[in-house]
């Protein structure tokens, strides 16, 4: 799955010292590169001096095939393949850093790489989903289109119901009374997560995107 991404040469960031705040990542960006460092400044709005002067850095100092960057209306983003350059470009502008995200320890990495088991994806989080549930199921009916079912109006109550015979303590990120929604998402407590799934999986499969699970990320320092 990650052809240019080498695992055996990841840095963990909790085993160095950056100057900057750093937080697990959720994945391997583009699938090559494990670090990302998000800067001041959006797409829209930013010093065009102070940006000229990090594009020229990065373009003189980090080879052009182990990085890339990318703006938004929220800031711009580096990724980078190997710690060295990350480390690099956080100590020379470590006053516009806003975040470095990247693989924090060896379980976070095995997570990032898919050495996991199970229906639910891994997720590294510092608290679970509204304080209390560590399960989120991801339910969309515009991807089931040409089926009937994903045209009714009380699709998500009917799912409800289902998961209401199940368990008792749950929660729904938009009322599943609303009709007009077109995905919603599911917080489990871990203990229902298998039985809500597997009634689910028998009528309802064609419309679970995702299946997620926190692991607790709790910093050393």
């Amino acid at each position: 799955m990650f052809s240019t991404y080498q695992i055996n040469n990841t840095t963990l960031l909790e085993d160095v010292k950056l100057p900057v705040h750093f937080e697990p990542s959720q994945g391997i960006y583009f699938d090559q590169y494990p670090y990302k460092v998000l800067v001041e400044g959006s797409k829209i709005y930013h010093d065009i001096e102070q940006h000229y002067i990090i594009s020229d850095w990065v373009d003189r100092c980090v080879n052009y095939f182990n990085y890339r960057h990318n703006w938004t209306n929220k800031g711009r983003s580096f990724y980078f393949k190997n710690f060295e350059d990350l480390d690099n470009f956080v100590n020379e502008f470590k006053y516009y850093v806003i975040s470095v995200s990247g693989p924090v320890n060896r379980d976070h990495l095995d997570l990032l790489t898919n050495k996991y088991e199970g229906y639910f994806k891994p997720v590294y989080r510092k608290k679970n989903w509204f304080g209390k549930y560590p399960v989120k199921i991801t339910i969309e009916r515009y991807y089931a289109i040409n089926n009937s079912d994903s045209k009714s109006p009380t699709l998500f109550a009917d799912i409800d119901r289902i998961v209401s015979h199940q368990c008792t303590d749950y929660k729904w990120y938009h009322s599943p009374q609303f009709g007009k929604i077109y995905s919603n998402y599911l917080y489990l407590l871990e203990e229902d997560r298998d039985i809500v799934l597997q009634s689910l999986l028998l009528t309802y499969k064609q419309f679970i995107r995702n299946k997620e699970q926190v692991y607790m990320y709790n910093k050393k320092r």
